[in-house]
């Protein structure tokens, strides 16, 4: 009788979440109101009219949480810090209660035998720099810089692996340009690229003030949220068909999901091809030494899969399995979009 297959020594079977859509206490630790804060008070913005203000009340029910995880064996767990509990105004003076919380979840998860994995930016940022222009305006890479200063200042004694900014193109593309999500703009295109251009500034930034403040070797990466392409059979000529597909710039409302537009310039250095052939004049003009900002040496890339499309054919899977979502259940996406980025980036992936 052969033994079973097994995932290798040091695999770490995780879990995730985001503050805002957990934490609830929106006004606990003398928390400042972020963007998402805000759509919650827009009629209609949220379609079962739920809000922030409690969530899963995880701020208070952190202890039984992380309880649940230990009980289902988990080992990592990537959460979020919510920016405006760390510094209420965005600037600032930072809340020392707000700090306190992640200095009690992270030794709650350590104690628990649960590695923390940190995400700086998942979507919430302070309204206060919201109302002063947002990722528009350049002084954004700062603001995220110094609160960036303050979490690895309080945490890196015990985080190890962190991450800048989760999924851009989903809070580029629906928060910035079709306005569903916070904070709710439809921005045209060349402004829309000047807040993506900032962001990754951001990204640099935070970097930056990881590598310069960490108290012990740490690991770096953001995380993206693309639409993997899957060849339709094993050739040459269906592989390069996905490849092309999946690092092109998407047609109409849509270019602004296309991950090349984020991932070049912080894994490579440099601005897509296709991204230039398609913007021309919308896109953003800089000096060389932003680009340098940006590509700071970095050590993985996050990696969120959930679907994928097959490549030169209509975009769908008829009869495939739908989620909740209402999203196509393709597991063949976990093959061919490692597969891709790697050959395209060359580093480790989580």
């Amino acid at each position: 009788m052969t033994d079973s297959p097994r995932f290798p020594d040091g695999f770490k079977w995780g879990v995730a979440s985001s503050a805002i859509q957990i934490e609830g206490g929106a006004e606990t630790d003398g928390r400042g109101p972020s963007v998402w804060d805000t759509l919650c008070t827009q009629p209609g913005a949220i379609a079962d009219g739920s809000n922030t203000r409690e969530a899963c009340d995880h701020r208070h029910r952190y202890e039984e949480d992380v309880a649940l995880m230990h009980d289902l064996g988990i080992g990592a767990y990537r959460f979020s810090i919510a920016w405006p509990r760390v510094i209420p105004d965005g600037v600032g003076a930072r809340s020392e209660e707000g700090l306190a919380f992640y200095d009690r979840l992270v030794d709650t998860l350590l104690e628990r035998g649960i590695e923390p994995w940190v995400t700086l930016y998942h979507w919430d940022m302070p309204q206060t720099l919201a109302d002063r222009g947002g990722w528009l305006v350049r002084e954004s890479a700062d603001w995220f810089g110094e609160y960036a200063a303050h979490v690895v200042d309080r945490l890196s004694d015990r985080v190890t692996h962190w991450i800048t900014l989760n999924e851009p193109e989903v809070y580029f593309a629906l928060g910035h340009v079709a306005g569903t999500h916070a904070p709710a703009l439809n921005l045209g295109r060349a402004e829309a690229l000047r807040a993506v251009h900032n962001g990754l500034l951001a990204h640099g930034a935070a970097t930056d003030a990881i590598r310069a403040r960490s108290k012990q070797e740490c690991k770096i990466g953001l995380s993206t949220a693309l639409m993997i392409r899957t060849p339709t059979d094993d050739t040459e000529e269906a592989l390069e068909t996905a490849r092309r597909e999946m690092f092109s710039i998407a047609e109409g409302d849509a270019w602004a999901f296309s991950s090349v537009l984020y991932l070049d310039p912080a894994y490579k250095g440099e601005y897509a091809q296709s991204a230039i052939d398609t913007f021309g004049n919308d896109m953003p003009s800089f000096e060389p030494h932003e680009m340098e900002r940006i590509a700071r040496p970095l050590d993985f890339l996050g990696v969120n899969i959930y679907q994928s499309r097959p490549a030169g054919t209509p975009p769908h899977w008829p009869g495939a399995p739908r989620t909740a979502f209402d999203w196509p259940v393709t597991p063949e996406a976990m093959r061919w979009g490692p597969r891709f980025l790697h050959e395209r980036y060359g580093i480790p992936q989580y």
